[in-house]
Parts: C-alpha cells; sequence; structure tokens
C-alpha cells in the first residue's frame, strides 16, 4: 500500500509540474477574471474589503462550468496512463494494485485541482480581501442589490440565494466537493473510454460535458440537458431541497453521482482485462 501511494504521488508530482497544469490554470483565471476582476473593482470603488468565498458563484456560470470540465479534461486526457514502464509496473506491482493505483490517482488529481483553482479565486482577490467568515458587505450588496450597474460597473451576477440558503464555509465545501466529483467522473470516463476504445474519444466525451451546460442554459427548451449534465449540478443553488421546475431533484443528482463512480470504475475494469488478456496472447504467441 506504501509503495502503491508512493507511485500515485510521484506520478501526480510530474503531472502538477509540467506546462500543462499551468495551461489550464491560465484559462481558468481568463474566464474567472470577468466576475472576479469586477467584483475587486467595485470593492475598490466603494473602499470596502472583500471576502473571498467568490467560488461558489463561479460555478453556478455556464461558461466556467465549461473551462472548468476543460481543464479536467487537459488534465486526465493521456489516460489510461500507459507510458513507457506500465507494462513493468504491472508485473512488478501486480494487475490489481496497478489499477487501483490508476483510480486513487484520478481522485487524488482532482482534489488537487480544485484546491488549485479556489487558491487562484482567492489570489485574484488578494489586493482586496478581507478574511472573514461571513459573506461581507461586498458580495451581499452585489448579489442583493444593482449597485454594480449603478457604480458604472459590469453587472456581476451573484445569487443572493447562496447568501440565504448558505453559511460561507458550508458554500465552499460543498461547491468543491461537487467539482471534485465532477473532476473525478470527468476523469474516469476518459479513463473507461480510453481503456476500450481510442484515446480521443473519451477525450471528446469528456469535453461534451463541459458544453452540455452551455446549451441548457442558453436554449430554455432544453431544459432536460439539466438531467443528464454533471456539470450543471456544481450549482450548489441546485441542492438546496426544494423542488425546482426543469431541474432534478437533490436524490435524483445524488443517485446519478454513484452510479457514474461505480460504472465508469466497472466498465474501467473490464477494458483493464481485456487488454491484459490481449497482452498475455501476444506474450505467449512470442513465446512459441
Amino acid at each position: 500500500m506504501f509503495k502503491m501511494l508512493k507511485r500515485i504521488r510521484v506520478q501526480i508530482w510530474n503531472n502538477f509540474l509540467s506546462g500543462r497544469i499551468i495551461v489550464i490554470l491560465m484559462l481558468n483565471a481568463v474566464l474567472m477574471s470577468q466576475i472576479v476582476g469586477n467584483i475587486s473593482g467595485f470593492s475598490e470603488l466603494v473602499d470596502v474589503r472583500t471576502s473571498p468565498w467568490v467560488f461558489p458563484f463561479l460555478m453556478q456560470q455556464n461558461y466556467i462550468q465549461l473551462i472548468f470540465v476543460l481543464g479536467a479534461v487537459m488534465l486526465f486526457c493521456d489516460a489510461p496512463f500507459f507510458e513507457g514502464i506500465s507494462v513493468f509496473e504491472i508485473m512488478r506491482s501486480g494487475k490489481r494494485e496497478w489499477f487501483i493505483s490508476r483510480i486513487l490517482y484520478i481522485v487524488f488529481s482532482s482534489i488537487i485541482y480544485v484546491l488549485l483553482v479556489v487558491l487562484l479565486t482567492v489570489l485574484m482577490l488578494v489586493k482586496r480581501i478581507d478574511l472573514t467568515d461571513e459573506w461581507g458587505k461586498v458580495l451581499t450588496t452585489l448579489a442583493s442589490t444593482n449597485a454594480a450597474e449603478v457604480m458604472g460597473n459590469k453587472y456581476i451576477g451573484l445569487d443572493y440565494h447562496l447568501i440565504v440558503m448558505y453559511t460561507p464555509l458550508q458554500a465552499m465545501l460543498m461547491s468543491m466537493g461537487i467539482a471534485i466529483l465532477v473532476s473525478t467522473v470527468v476523469g474516469l470516463l476518459i479513463f473507461a473510454v480510453n481503456m476500450n476504445a481510442r484515446y480521443i474519444h473519451g477525450g471528446i466525451l469528456g469535453g461534451l460535458i463541459g458544453i452540455l451546460p452551455f446549451f441548457q442554459c442558453n436554449f430554455s427548451n432544453l431544459y432536460v440537458i439539466s438531467y443528464f449534465s454533471p456539470a450543471t449540478w456544481m450549482d450548489i443553488g441546485l441542492w438546496n431541497r426544494e423542488v425546482r421546475l426543469h431541474y432534478p431533484s437533490v436524490s435524483y443528482m445524488e443517485l446519478s453521482f454513484i452510479i457514474l463512480l461505480i460504472g465508469l470504475v466497472l466498465i474501467s475494469i473490464i477494458g483493464f482485462r481485456r487488454k491484459m488478456d490481449l497482452c498475455e496472447e501476444v506474450k505467449n504467441a512470442w513465446r512459441q
């Protein structure tokens, strides 16, 4: 177990030190700055510092949901991670341990990815930040009034319902948890598809998860998409206990995440066994 965790740590370290993660964070920063920059600007205009709890509001925007998912696709695009030494690793560590290490790698990488994005949102506000455990005057004012427009700033679409329904800590933990689940689903989807088909197919399907919220948000007659769009569920405004028209219930979203995670792991196992059987056949043929 210790050796497996050590290999996971090395793989995560190598991946997150590559230029790929820098590109991913830059893409997130570019789109998030449209909202975060305006919040910082409004804070400066009224000379009141803002709390750092903007991540839950950002995850409500379909274009940020898109770029977040595309970042996960870039992060896991080389799944199932059959690098040059994998055959040796499998022989040395065993099939089961190698497979489990890849699944855990996706989970741990998703956690780190979300933490980095959250840190990014905080750093973008660092000059105007007020470290408080409350929503603060700036976010509350922007969410409940049209103060930004009055002050000549671009409209900032913050959802006041989040402030009413959740404390900042609740909103942050819940939003981060769902984002981790979505990133993990994307990684497992790419892993499962690429294990059974060509690599490009997994990336395409992963990208589709990110695109679905855009269509659901911009075409009102396509509300049914929300039932098949895990990225849409990163909006924690959907997770209150009230039933919302045209959106799935909380129990539906919870059950869907469970089915997706278990189902994708099972599909990955099937593909992995096929590849291992093929390797055995090739090995036996070579010996003969």
